[in-house]
């Protein structure tokens, strides 16, 4: 079984993150965090596709990152103080 405490750390982590810019919509900000994780990951899912009119979409599929690195990502980010620069 999982480490139940994984859960509030992470919500603590993402709460830190998110009072540095309050302005912004949770999804904006899972989005951005799952791109920056992306982008530090070796493009460890991105989905890359065509909307209807051929303009390209990008989205991330993190199903299968592990909670303890999603942790360390965070942490990373709280800790680097500069996370604004996802947007």
């Amino acid at each position: 079984m999982r480490d139940i405490n994984r859960i509030p750390e992470i919500q603590k982590l993402i709460e830190t993150i998110w009072q540095s810019a309050p302005d912004l919509r949770y999804m904006q900000l899972i989005y951005m965090l799952q791109r920056r994780y992306a982008e530090q990951h070796y493009q460890k899912g991105i989905i890359e596709a065509e909307d209807t009119e051929g303009f390209p979409v990008v989205g991330y599929d993190l199903f299968n990152v592990a909670d303890d690195s999603l942790i360390n990502f965070l942490q990373e980010v709280v800790q680097g103080g500069n996370w604004l620069c996802l947007i």
